[in-house]
């Protein structure tokens, strides 16, 4: 029997908010690429190097990370208006 050791101090996964950033880049990546209509789940999660239990942890349905790469499109945007003035 191997016995798995953990480095102290060094957590064995990403927090949850990088898990979702993940997520969100593959998604836009995937959606550009194929567009939304022909996108799949398990395109997003390949490409984010995550399991389909983690995407459903993060999202209900593609509609809704869809929305949220929306979202963090315009808040970008909106952060760079403000940097720019």
């Amino acid at each position: 029997m191997s016995v798995r050791r953990i480095t102290p101090g060094r957590p064995r996964t990403k927090p949850a908010e990088e898990r979702r950033a993940d997520l969100l880049d593959a998604a836009e990546g995937v959606f550009a690429e194929r567009g939304v209509d022909a996108a799949r789940i398990d395109e997003i999660t390949e490409r984010a190097g995550v399991a389909i239990g983690t995407f459903y942890l993060h999202f209900s349905s593609k509609r809704d990370i869809m929305l949220a790469v929306q979202a963090r499109f315009v808040d970008r945007l909106v952060e760079r208006q403000h940097a720019a003035v």
